[in-house]
């Protein structure tokens, strides 16, 4: 069950459910997070990282680009594209079972659904387009935040459509 913080209607990361899963999205995504992914692979590379900082590595680091993060975008398309019907470009990572390795084409395919989405009724706030190269945290702070607002949107808008039945009523009692 998501909590809705009352303070903040954007919170930094949140659980939002992407068809049968939860994904984490996040979008406060530092430059010293950056750095200590930096210090924790040179020390990796030089053999004098400890067990601990072995066991931070490996967890999925904010300062990374992992394919966690890849797969949490994928599957929010996937959801859009199939739920609301959206014309998202596919963008999958696996072919023929297999993980490939991203490419141009797959960042352009990002880009290319940020921007739909940045377009459609589901994002309010004023969002900028990101442009490739897609290389600095702050860009793929935009692209998370943008496909939550739209994920978290369509969904709490499915929910309350579902809750009023056939008809949606605003304040004044007129049908929507």
């Amino acid at each position: 069950m998501a909590i809705y913080p009352s303070d903040n209607i954007y919170p930094q990361s949140y659980l939002v459910p992407s068809g049968s899963l939860y994904a984490h999205f996040i979008f406060d995504r530092t430059y010293d997070d950056v750095l200590l992914v930096a210090k924790l692979n040179e020390k990796m590379l030089d053999g004098s990282i400890s067990d601990e900082e072995k066991e931070l590595w490996r967890k999925d680091l904010k300062g990374a680009l992992n394919r966690s993060d890849l797969r949490r975008l994928e599957n929010a398309y996937d959801y859009l594209k199939s739920d609301a019907k959206m014309d998202l470009r596919a963008t999958p990572m696996r072919v023929f079972g297999r993980i490939t390795i991203p490419t141009e084409s797959y960042f352009q395919g990002i880009v290319d659904n940020t921007n739909k989405l940045i377009d459609s009724a589901y994002v309010m706030q004023p969002f900028s387009s990101p442009a490739l190269p897609l290389n600095t945290y702050q860009k793929w702070n935009d692209i998370e935040l943008v496909t939550y607002t739209a994920l978290n949107t369509y969904i709490r808008n499915k929910r309350a459509f579902s809750y009023a039945g056939d008809d949606m009523f605003m304040d004044n009692n007129s049908l929507i």
